[in-house]
């Protein structure tokens, strides 16, 4: 190769390199068994994806591209004790990422969920989110996750909405 196509290919990657944007990827560890997943989620419930829509959303400061997924809760584990997100909840908002690297769950309208949620945010701020990392999956699919949290702390009637 010749010394000036050399600097040409080297000075080009160098730009390349320094232009690119911040990449992020996901990596997750396995999640723990339904029973660890259900002590470390701030709230873990079942409900039916009534909405999903491509949103704007800040948080801390940044000005992010997510998924706000709006969901029917069925039944409640966890969450609903007084002053937690899903008290007296029949409909919750939750957050996740658009996916392709960033850990967003790319959940289907009217499908129904057991859903691993985790608070983020500060003071009115706070909202609730969830991620491939996460027990999360289709309630068809989580039959095991199910018979291990046992009863539910609350069920709820359908909405007439």
């Amino acid at each position: 190769m010749k010394p000036r196509t050399a600097v040409t290919l080297a000075a080009c990657c160098l730009a390349t390199l320094l232009a690119a944007e911040e990449a992020a990827a996901c990596s997750c560890l396995e999640p723990g068994p339904p029973a660890e997943a259900l002590q470390q989620a701030d709230a873990v419930f079942a409900g039916r994806v009534v909405a999903v829509e491509r949103a704007d959303q800040e948080v801390a400061g940044h000005h992010l591209q997510r998924r706000k997924v709006t969901l029917d809760v069925a039944t409640v584990w966890k969450g609903c004790g007084d002053g937690e997100p899903l008290a007296e909840a029949r409909r919750v908002v939750l957050w996740t990422g658009l996916g392709g690297g960033d850990c967003g769950y790319d959940f289907e309208p009217d499908a129904s969920y057991l859903v691993y949620a985790y608070a983020a945010g500060d003071g009115e701020e706070r909202f609730l989110t969830t991620g491939i990392c996460s027990r999360t999956r289709r309630v068809e699919a989580a039959g095991d996750d199910l018979a291990a949290l046992g009863a539910p702390k609350r069920s709820v009637e359908p909405n007439s909405e």
